[in-house]
């Protein structure tokens, strides 16, 4: 194993810096060409939009899209931040569970009433056909005893007029006799 100088290490080092702090030294000089004719590939942001390469001016990190306070990076903010969106998850299952429980109960009042609708609608029909077997029955009943009204008046025009004609024949005593029948 050799044996490097410290002077030596140290101008190594300074080179490696270099090109650090001068990134588009180090693309230029890439030694493959055939990685140096493809386009940079974009980066996304988490709301989709475009983040500009470091240099360009355009990056998200100079321009924050919120203000950052100074406890925004500490581990107990971000777990203050996790435990409320846990609660606020829980609270989205339970709300999702009484709706569901709701649904279901709603489901199941509108089978029982379109159940009670169907069986309402045979009851009424049934009772309309009572109604018009009532109705006929009622208009026979009728019928039938304006016949037997009719034969009864008949019967009592008979009787009346017999009687007439029987009082005809016989002399009504006290009455004068008329002289047609003499």
């Amino acid at each position: 194993m050799k044996r490097t100088s410290f002077p030596c290490v140290l101008a190594s080092i300074a080179a490696l810096a270099g090109c650090h702090a001068n990134p588009e030294s180090v693309s230029s000089r890439s030694p493959d060409p055939k990685w140096s004719a493809q386009p940079e590939p974009l980066l996304y942001a988490r709301d989709g939009s475009v983040v500009g390469a470091p240099g360009d001016g355009g990056s998200a990190r100079e321009t924050p899209r919120h203000e950052v306070g100074a406890r925004d990076g500490s581990r107990m903010y971000l777990l203050e931040l996790y435990q409320k969106t846990v609660e606020e998850r829980d609270g989205l299952a339970r709300e999702l569970e009484t709706h569901a429980a709701a649904l279901t109960r709603a489901s199941e009042t509108q089978a029982a009433l379109v159940k009670e609708r169907d069986e309402a609608r045979a009851e009424a029909l049934k009772l309309r056909g009572e109604l018009e077997a009532g109705r006929r029955d009622n208009d026979e009943l009728a019928a039938r005893l304006v016949t037997a009204q009719i034969r009864r008046l008949e019967a009592e025009k008979l009787l009346l007029e017999a009687r007439i004609e029987s009082l005809r024949g016989a002399p009504v005593a006290g009455a004068p006799k008329s002289p047609e029948r003499e």
